[in-house]
């Protein structure tokens, strides 16, 4: 069969799926070519890692882009194929596509197992979550893959597996993204650790599968043993890499062990800790106050105890031999580059890592098939390499510039005047559109914070038509929606100018400062770049200094690496150099940790001191767990030459007052408040970049930086956002009198879509359709549409008396009652289910009705907190039960009939449990009252 299309995508997971869904945006034919017989990659094996809030593993974030993606008209997916050969040159490649061998077709697949008892080798396995998907082979333990078995194939009475590589057909298109992602290896190579041997020794990915399938029965025994780096940062296995995610992921995963009441005692053991952002950080703490061990040192070996599995380790942090007894051992195994070439010919692989590299004009790779990334990494990664591989054929085709607008004073308002902003007003410029910077008052940029690419960045920005800088200025409110925003910036001088604009993009640099007196990571690499840099001859060692007052960012640590090669190659080995630090985080990028294991060969004397180092203006002094005098650790005191200290990074002062202004609903943590969706926020036509966004290194940054770009470019240009039918659930006003201008729905809505001007107005092209303002409008001034009235609702569940209504949001609950009606949990069939677009549209008016037209109880669920697409959806609605109840209550009414409870979008089993607390709660209570 021929396909024809613009982008062919390869790989249907996370970064595949958003490179799709953003090539499609710009009204381009995509061909999505997965593998398997399900899209969503490893990412359809994940679970959910919340604790009583949700932990931010952005677990949601594959829901959202399924959806996404099904819902664009102009995207093919093409399951169970993969590209066998690959012809041609940018804007006319052939791509000659093969089944994939074997495969299990799920039209045909009726779960009968069958196949999975037969299979010699257990390569084949239902997947956790069932939701569009099925059974998956291992293929690196299939013997039909490597070759000869047909054992599964046999069995199947459906005919649904497929053994032999059949030729599917050929795909034409203009541009290629590769996504094909990474494989998560099994520990085999490590036999000292016991897996394969002890069906107790699971990987992280095990455990993850484990928990999405709510298989409790697996997880008895309730001491835990989590061990870092079973498969990253060795040379051993030739992985001289960290795989950045995995402490997140097992400190996710431990909170969630913990969450379900299934550890008693456990420890993790680790050489560096890396966390890459505060929501890491805030994980690693909460943990902490449950009782984690955390132990420096990785264990030499597990072997079968009296009650469990013994393991052996050193304490480094004091020296000392231990062996204790756990019930499970997870091994965290990281990402390893696939074996199988996607595009044999094209893509060569790193030397450093393995992964794939991009050589050729018109091949676009995203996600972890280029280098390991976590799933909000990869869907940024795949977004931008969507754009880009759009932005290469409409280039091809015609200019692709836009029509600046007269109607407007910029097109663009950019905050922020460091790299990352010049960047982007580099891309729009180069669009036709204009842009109107406010100049921040930071000095650190995640693109470059030595700020050596700055004055080249003026000079091809600066003189340019149609850009404006305003100095000393300040944002003060943005009104109106995307294409259409007026903002009002209180000028130096001038007072308050009123300005049209389509987009807005926040990209501040970050403020820096040392912690002490001494010389910062960015200023030590101007020197060295310029030529300046130079050492007093005291005979002293140069200090690198990390973690002054509290744990440097990832990025910091990234620039301190290169500034310690850079100053071992300047001073030879005639000066000895100390790097100190609670954790080296070699995550930023891939090639770190090679990086690392050079310099400790090439002398570098890494210290990772036991409690905090003193510094008196001349010596600093600290303890070195890893050296000892008398049996105790060995006190340190240094007299460097020179001392280069973390850079302390904070957000610029006026941060809180720019959210405020153009309705960011955000705390001093910029990611509580705007949906994780990288460079998109809780606004439409306002997006991030550089210091509004955690410190990533600079290739990361300047990818936020262009992606963000084109996202405002998008808005400019109409491609979004520019059909009021895009919206399906919108607010409305009623008639001006119910308006009693209290200003309740602007402090509510948490998308800046509200305005009161006299009366209420509802920007359309910026409202979600949550339906916070309607809920929560004392006059009743707001209406959602498509939020069901109780009269209309009472006629469609049909309610008779007995039964319990029940509101789920669309985004959470209401995706794990659709799982559970899959996994056939046992649903009670007295309840009335009803999807909301938010937990927070279910007003209490709504609620006292169905308890009066004869419902039983009434439940409302929401998402966790901190998960909430609408900000504080959820918290406003639990506020609101609970004070229904309360006044209730006070009434001697039942109160008890009404409950708020929160669930993901992948806990089935954890929504039917609430569901059947609150049915055996109310007839409790029935028992008691008769």
């Amino acid at each position: 069969m021929r396909y024809t299309c613009d982008v062919l995508v390869l790989g249907g997971g996370p970064a595949g799926m958003a490179a799709a869904v953003s090539a499609a945006s710009y009204g381009l034919r995509v061909l999505l070519v997965e593998k398997e017989a399900f899209i969503g990659g490893r990412w359809a094996e994940y679970a959910c890692k919340a604790g009583e809030e949700c932990s931010s593993c952005n677990i949601c974030l594959g829901f959202e882009l399924i959806d996404e993606l099904e819902s664009l008209s102009l995207i093919q997916v093409l399951t169970g194929s993969y590209a066998g050969e690959v012809r041609g040159t940018v804007g006319d490649f052939k791509i000659r596509l093969i089944g994939t061998s074997p495969s299990i077709d799920s039209r045909l697949c009726t779960f009968c197992g069958r196949c999975i008892e037969a299979c010699p080798e257990k390569a084949i396995s239902v997947l956790p979550r069932r939701t569009r998907q099925g059974l998956i082979i291992r293929r690196h333990r299939c013997r039909a893959y490597n070759g000869g078995c047909r054992v599964c194939a046999e069995v199947c009475p459906q005919g649904a597996v497929k053994v032999g590589a059949d030729e599917v057909g050929t795909a034409e298109a203009k541009a290629i993204v590769v996504a094909t992602g990474a494989i998560s290896p099994e520990p085999d190579l490590l036999p000292e650790y016991g897996w394969g041997r002890y069906p107790e020794v699971l990987t992280t990915l095990e455990l993850e599968r484990l928990l999405a399938a709510e298989d409790w029965q697996a997880l008895t025994g309730r001491r835990w043993a989590f061990v870092q780096c079973a498969g990253s940062r060795s040379r051993k296995l030739k992985r001289d890499y960290c795989s950045r995610f995995c402490c997140g992921v097992s400190l996710r995963l431990l909170l969630r062990l913990y969450t379900l009441g299934l550890v008693d005692e456990a420890a993790i053991f680790y050489m560096d800790l890396q966390l890459r952002n505060r929501r890491d950080e805030e994980v690693c703490e909460e943990l902490r106050t449950y009782g984690l061990r955390f132990v420096r040192g990785l264990p030499a070996e597990v072997r079968k105890g009296e009650a469990g599995l013994l393991l052996r380790f050193e304490d480094l942090e004091v020296g000392r031999l231990e062996t204790s007894e756990f019930d499970h051992i997870v091994l965290s195994v990281g990402l390893a580059p696939s074996l199988d070439n996607p595009l044999p010919g094209i893509l060569k692989a790193r030397q450093i890592s393995g992964f794939w590299q991009q050589e050729r004009e018109g091949v676009f790779l995203a996600g972890s098939c280029r280098c390991p990334m976590d799933i909000k990494t990869a869907v940024l990664d795949g977004r931008a390499a969507g754009e880009q591989a759009a932005e290469s054929i409409l280039r091809s085709g015609a200019s692709g510039r836009i029509a600046h607008s007269q109607e407007h004073a910029a097109d663009v308002l950019i905050w922020g005047s460091g790299p990352s902003g010049l960047l982007i007003a580099r891309e729009v410029l180069a669009a036709g559109c204009s842009v109107l910077m406010l100049a921040d008052s930071g000095n650190w940029d995640p693109v470059d914070p030595t700020s050596l690419i700055l004055k080249e960045l003026w000079r091809e920005v600066g003189g340019r038509r149609g850009f404006i800088l305003w100095e000393g200025a300040e944002l003060i409110k943005l009104n109106g929606e995307p294409g259409d925003f007026e903002a009002w910036v209180r000028v130096l001088g001038q007072g308050v100018r009123v300005v049209k604009l389509k987009a807005v993009i926040l990209a501040p640099r970050f403020v820096s400062c040392a912690p002490v007196p001494a010389t910062t990571q960015a200023e030590i690499a101007r020197d060295l770049v310029t030529g300046s840099f130079s050492v007093p001859e005291t005979g002293g060692p140069v200090v690198f200094w990390l973690d002054v007052n509290s744990s440097s960012p990832p990025a910091v640590h990234a620039l301190a690496l290169e500034n310690v090669r850079a100053v071992r190659d300047n001073l030879g080995s005639k000066v000895k150099i100390y790097y100190l630090a609670q954790q080296v985080k070699v995550g930023a990028a891939p090639h770190l940790e090679a990086l690392y294991g050079r310099l400790r060969e090439a002398g570098v004397i890494f210290v990772k001191p036991a409690g905090h180092p003193a510094w008196d203006g001349k010596n600093l002094i600290f303890v070195d767990p890893t050296t000892s005098v008398e049996g105790r650790p060995e006190e340190v005191k240094l007299f460097p030459s020179a001392l280069i200290v973390g850079e302390e990074l904070s957000l610029p002062p006026e941060a809180q007052q720019i959210w405020q202004a153009v309705a960011l609903r955000v705390s001093a943590n910029v990611d509580d408040g705007i949906f994780q969706g990288g460079v998109v926020t809780s606004r439409r036509g306002v997006f991030l970049a550089g210091a509004a966004l955690a410190p990533e290194n600079p290739e990361v940054a300047r990818e936020q930086a262009l992606l963000a770009a084109r996202a405002a470019l998008m808005v400019a240009v109409g491609t979004v956002y520019g059909a009021q039918s895009d919206f399906k659930d919108t607010a409305s006003q009623r008639e001006a009198g119910y308006c009693a201008a209290c200003l309740t729905c602007v402090r509510t809505c948490p998308h800046g879509a509200v305005t009161v001007e006299g009366k209420v107005r509802v920007y359309q092209k910026s409202c979600w359709g949550c339906g916070l303002c309607a809920a929560e409008c004392p006059a009743r001034g707001l209406e959602a549409s498509g939020h069901m009235t109780p009269a209309s609702l009472m006629e469609i569940i049909g309610v008779d008396g007995k039964g319990v209504v029940a509101f789920l949001c669309r985004h959470s609950a209401w995706r794990s009652l659709k799982e559970a009606k899959e996994r056939a949990l046992g649903l009670p069939e007295n309840v009335a289910w009803v999807p909301v677009p938010c937990a927070g549209s279910v007003d209490m008016e709504t609620v006292l009705a169905m308890l009066e037209r004869g419902a039983s109880g009434v439940m409302v669920v929401g998402c966790r907190r901190r998960a909430c697409q609408h900000v504080y959806g959820t918290e406003r609605t639990a506020q609101r039960v609970e004070g229904l109840r309360q006044r209730l209550a006070e009434a001697g009414l039942d109160a008890h009939k009404i409950k708020f409870a929160t669930a993901g979008p992948c806990n089935p089993g954890e929504l039917v449990q609430e569901v059947q607390g609150f049915l055996a709660s109310l007839k409790t209570v029935d028992k008691a009252g008769r």
